[in-house]
């Protein structure tokens, strides 16, 4: 009876923690998708002026990097200032790498790639799309403030890294990043022991009714 008695308090305040910590008020960011994007004809961010800035340098068939390319965020971020889109590739997923750094306005809030699950280079008469897909990215400190803790963020199922660039120059034609934010785990991880001791509670005073 004890035993069950502490397990019954222990579980009750776990399942306090755990609304605490996110179950009742998750951040507002929870669960958000982040779209960095900037499109040489588009409405709804300044690109729409003309070409995007920064360029991409090709070496080889399959070797491009970047430096320079602005790209927008104007739901989470707002467009106060831009975020400045890097990558690079050697042609495999293995060698390819990506960051969004803040600037102005949100330096500081910077995103970092780990990984690419697959990369696809596509050439056209007119355009090469750049493809990383099943990335998974991680927050830096200040980033992670907006966004469920720090939390990785995995593209995977909702969008992905894609770049066009116009052939035979080295100006960028669009850029869409999302990004998708993974839940927090830690709530939910306090949230089931602590759902358990509630139940245990139940359990227990429907005995203490029987007798």
């Amino acid at each position: 009876m004890k035993l069950l008695s502490f397990g019954v308090v222990a579980g009750a305040a776990l399942l306090g923690l755990g609304i605490l910590l996110g179950v009742k008020a998750p951040p507002a960011n929870a669960g958000a998708f982040v779209d960095f994007s900037c499109s040489s004809g588009s409405a709804t961010t300044p690109c729409v002026s003309g070409a995007i800035t920064g360029v991409v340098s090709k070496s080889g068939t399959t070797t491009y990097s970047s430096s320079g390319i602005a790209v927008w965020n104007g739901a989470q971020f707002s467009l106060a200032s831009p975020f400045d889109f890097t990558f690079s590739t050697n042609g495999t997923a293995a060698g390819t790498t990506a960051t969004i750094t803040g600037t102005g306005a949100w330096a500081g809030y910077n995103f970092t790639a780990t990984s690419f699950g697959s990369l696809n280079i596509i050439t056209s008469s007119t355009e090469t799309t750049i493809v990383m897909a099943n990335s998974t990215w991680v927050l830096s400190p200040l980033a992670a403030t907006k966004f469920n803790g720090g939390q990785a963020i995995d593209t995977g199922s909702v969008g992905f890294p894609t770049i066009k660039v116009l052939v035979g120059t080295s100006v960028a034609n669009s850029v869409d990043v999302g990004l998708a934010v993974t839940p927090e785990p830690s709530a939910l991880v306090l949230f089931g022991p602590g759902a358990l001791g509630l139940l245990g509670l139940v359990v227990q005073r429907r005995r203490w009714h029987a007798a």
